[in-house]
């Protein structure tokens, strides 16, 4: 972890607690987007973060690898943007409607075994670290 975290390239050491200070800009845009009536009463409410936290960081062993090494995952509940997120997810829901669209591994086997394109090619690559 502390290797990780180490890394300047992927992580910055702070000498105070940023939360409080970007809720208050996030709030203050909200508002101005709810006035303009970009955004509605209902997604303000999703959207305006109260009592946030920094984000949480943690390990989790690759149990399928030799060695189980650790994946780091970081848990973005309850932070600053958790509700903006939730609010854009709703709001651009129609956008996962689609047939190239797999919503889970359920639906990738049932496309899987439903495809007529025998002469096609499937490729998986493992990706190492997806969003540093």
């Amino acid at each position: 972890m502390e290797e990780l975290l180490g890394d300047n390239t992927k992580f910055k050491l702070v000498d105070h607690d940023p939360t409080i200070t970007n809720e208050d800009q996030l709030i203050r845009l909200l508002s101005r987007l709810k006035k303009d009536n970009f955004i509605t009463e209902a997604e303000y409410k999703v959207a305006k973060p109260s009592g946030s936290r920094l984000a949480r960081l943690y390990y989790l062993p690759k149990l399928h690898k030799e060695n189980c090494p650790l994946r780091p995952v970081m848990s973005a509940i309850k932070t600053v943007n958790y509700g903006l997120g939730k609010m854009l997810t709703s709001r651009f829901s129609h956008l996962r409607q689609s047939q190239y669209v797999i919503k889970d591994s359920s639906d990738f086997v049932t496309k899987l075994t439903n495809t007529k394109n025998v002469d096609k090619l499937m490729i998986s690559f493992d990706v190492v670290s997806l969003f540093t």
